[in-house]
């Protein structure tokens, strides 16, 4: 979950903004709206949504030709997502990207489909 990452993780979404907050042992939130200009220097359209991560301890670094492969594995089976980036110390570490080569389209199962796998 985002919380094994970051104990106050933010989503900014179009011009809006969500915060996790902790407050003793509940966990708070609260919307705000943002200038995007002024929150980070790689959310540059108002349509994108990010998630900010700020990690609570240091920790390893995942092999990142490994982990862009999971994440290239994973933009396979999203409809709305096309872009990720990873940005560590405000560096862009990845910059993965997919692009619709045709519109999908619905394709029909032959009809006796259905009897051959009960049999």
């Amino acid at each position: 979950t985002m919380f094994s990452l970051s104990e106050e993780p933010l989503v900014l979404s179009g011009s809006q903004a969500l915060c996790f907050l902790w407050k003793g042992d509940s966990l708070w939130t609260t919307t705000t709206n943002h200038n995007n200009n002024a929150t980070t220097s790689h959310h540059s359209k108002g349509d994108w949504t990010t998630f900010v991560l700020k990690s609570r301890d240091p920790y390893p670094l995942p092999n990142m030709v490994e982990f862009g492969q999971f994440l290239s594995a994973s933009l396979t089976f999203t409809q709305c997502l096309r872009t990720v980036r990873v940005f560590i110390n405000d560096e862009c570490k990845l910059d993965i990207s997919k692009m619709e080569v045709r519109p999908p389209t619905p394709i029909s199962a032959p009809k006796d489909a259905a009897a051959k796998g009960s049999s």
